[in-house]
């Protein structure tokens, strides 16, 4: 989340993911179906939905805390992220900092698609409709900086394995093809 912030401090266009590329263009993934690995962690694919969908809630509650400390308390966001998306996160909480900027109110999620959920492999795939209309970047005289350019409601697609006994959202980054907000 600090990261589509960051991006759209510094280039007008995105709301999160500054140090990740853009997800390519291609289709929507199919739905797959979920198998028995899956099961042995959720009764259902429908409790394995939910649970990515609530991992992605706090995911997005605590990138809300991030930006609001102007990017100081990045490690709010380890336990609902791997350490290779908690490093990539950093990226955006620096800058942050160096800018001496911080981000005020927070997004909401409005939709959450499943797309992939393979469950031998540990991995659900989704995309992600937020409204991040609520959350403005301010810099340290408290001016509204949040680009002019940017939508209200942003597809991100998200990506998620099970790890330390939970899911982790492995990537986010926006989505370039068909909306679903």
């Amino acid at each position: 989340m600090i990261r589509r912030v960051v991006l759209a401090s510094a280039i007008c266009v995105v709301f999160l993911t500054a140090a990740v590329a853009c997800a390519k263009n291609s289709d929507r993934a199919p739905v797959s179906t979920i198998t028995a690995p899956i099961k042995e962690k959720f009764s259902s694919r429908a409790a394995a939905v939910a649970a990515a969908r609530e991992a992605y809630r706090e995911y997005l509650a605590a990138s809300s805390q991030v930006g609001s400390s102007g990017g100081e308390e990045l490690d709010r966001l380890a336990p609902f992220v791997t350490d290779a998306e908690l490093e990539a996160e950093r990226h955006g909480a620096d800058y942050l900092r160096t800018h001496n900027l911080r981000i005020v109110g927070s997004s909401e999620l409005l939709a959450f698609e499943p797309q992939v959920a393979d469950l031998r492999a540990g991995a659900i795939t989704a995309y992600a409709c937020v409204n991040v209309a609520g959350a403005r970047v301010l810099d340290t005289a408290g001016k509204d900086v949040t680009p002019t350019s940017r939508k209200e409601r942003q597809t991100s697609i998200a990506r998620f394995v099970w790890a330390d006994g939970g899911l982790k959202l492995s990537e986010t980054a926006p989505w370039s093809g068909e909306s679903i907000c």
